[in-house]
């Protein structure tokens, strides 16, 4: 992804992850992909660097956390309150939290007993999106960003969320889709790169620019 969208990462993630690709492109015998999509996007890569050798490929998806939640986990005290969504992955350029608060803030006033948990980390060219989060108004109560979270808390927010939302523009794969699958939640996700690949007909998808819905 760095090298397809530069305007997701910082000048050194690009530059560190364009030299190993490179070196993998001209050293490595075979490139095992997590989908159909990352084959696409690095058969895609090697035509624009000019390269002249068929690449040899195999797909090989991920898969959910090979322990499925109990179904008797109690609800996490992080939790936020009445039903929540759930939105679980890195803070970052691509993950395009900004949608979903946009979302939220639609359906506050509309449905008052729905909160929204954001599970990640921060990661890079974060500061805007962070900072709505922390002076959100309904930060703390009906919206929680949740940023060291361990596995059994993470089981327990999969058990009882309401709706599993990931509304990143491009994906890989998509490990968050099959593990609130995995865990029998309700899943909508973006249309974007691999997602639809790990979702299927499980899930429901819509158009991360925030346009038509497919």
């Amino acid at each position: 992804m760095p090298t397809q969208f530069p305007e997701w990462f910082d000048d050194g993630q690009i530059r560190l992850f364009t030299s190993f690709i490179d070196a993998h492109l001209d050293h490595s015998e075979r490139f095992v992909c997590i989908s159909r999509c990352s084959e696409r996007d690095v058969v895609e890569y090697s035509r624009r660097r000019g390269d002249d050798r068929p690449l040899r490929t195999s797909v090989i998806t991920m898969g959910a956390n090979f322990r499925v939640a109990a179904a008797n986990l109690p609800r996490p005290e992080s939790a936020p309150p009445g039903r929540f969504i759930l939105s679980v992955g890195t803070v970052e350029p691509r993950k395009n939290h900004a949608l979903l608060l946009d979302a939220f803030d639609r359906l506050t006033d509309e449905i008052p007993d729905l909160s929204l948990a954001i599970v990640g980390k921060a990661g890079w060219m974060t500061e805007a999106i962070t900072e709505r989060m922390r002076a959100h108004p309904l930060a703390g109560g009906r919206l929680r960003w949740l940023d060291h979270v361990d596995d059994d808390t993470l089981d327990g927010l999969y058990r009882h969320a309401f709706v599993s939302v990931q509304p990143a523009f491009y994906e890989g794969f998509g490990t968050p889709v099959i593990e609130a699958l995995a865990n029998g939640l309700p899943t909508i996700a973006s249309n974007g790169g691999a997602l639809v690949e790990a979702g299927g007909a499980r899930a429901e998808f819509f158009d991360p620019t925030g346009s038509t819905s497919s």
